[in-house]
């Protein structure tokens, strides 16, 4: 629920909603021009189904030449251990910058981080911090490049023996990059690439690369997607993977 009639460059919201970290975590997914997210995203960031978790947000729209926000969530935490009962609150903060390059081409940067307990019981937190840049290229006619890019680094105490409560830090990082080339008004087509650590063993790289092609048959009310992947879990068999997705 947003909050009305707030002074100026203030603005309030609560309830159960997708933490604003990064600049995809806060879309519902099916607002992606791919059929699933980035397999960096679920490896990093807390939550079963993204980040997602019941909170309160504050917004200040700073006073500065260009489109700046900072913001704080104050969460349940719920994500950050979905396996306890146990309460144990988190937090987020962002802060995004847009501004134009030239006359028509837009930037936006920013940089977030999140905490929470990832063990009640014995008191183990979890840190996640990120950065995150977007631009959309004009070409000819409808045509536009859109590149977006997010870092990843998530630095956790991860409890070890569940007896006696002992515990290791591990540091684990990744990022993702993607093109779209929106080719007309209703077709788009690009490529992403995405590695990381995964949970299992820190000191391994996971990668995949991902063609992805999409068309609005009814003017977005209905979309088909194609995803064709290639991952590689590190001393593992590559997996392919191909997806058709339809939305209406």
């Amino acid at each position: 629920q947003e909050v009305q009639g707030l002074p100026d460059g203030l603005a309030l919201r609560g309830g159960k909603y997708r933490v604003g970290f990064g600049k995809l975590n806060p879309l519902h997914p099916h607002a992606y021009p791919f059929v699933e997210g980035p397999r960096v995203m679920a490896a990093m960031l807390p939550g079963e189904d993204g980040f997602n978790d019941v909170g309160t947000r504050a917004a200040y729209l700073l006073p500065l030449p260009w489109a700046s926000e900072l913001s704080a969530d104050f969460l349940n935490g719920k994500s950050f251990h979905p396996d306890e009962t146990d309460p144990a609150a988190g937090w987020a903060a962002r802060w995004s910058n847009s501004l134009l390059l030239g006359d028509a081409t837009p930037l936006e940067l920013g940089v977030s981080a999140a905490g929470g307990a990832n063990n009640v019981r014995w008191g183990r937190h979890t840190a996640v911090y990120g950065a995150d840049v977007k631009t959309k290229l004009p070409l000819t006619g409808q045509r536009a490049l859109t590149l977006q890019g997010e870092y990843f680094y998530n630095d956790s105490t991860v409890v070890v023996d569940t007896t006696t409560g002992s515990a290791a830090r591990d540091g684990r990082r990744g990022f993702y990059a993607f093109a779209d080339l929106k080719l007309s008004q209703r077709w788009n087509a690009g490529l992403i690439y995405d590695q990381y650590n995964p949970r299992e063993n820190s000191s391994f790289t996971n990668s995949a690369v991902k063609a992805f092609a999409g068309f609005s048959l009814l003017e977005e009310t209905t979309l088909l997607r194609l995803t064709a992947e290639r991952f590689k879990p590190e001393n593992s068999p590559a997996v392919h993977t191909v997806m058709l997705q339809v939305l209406f």
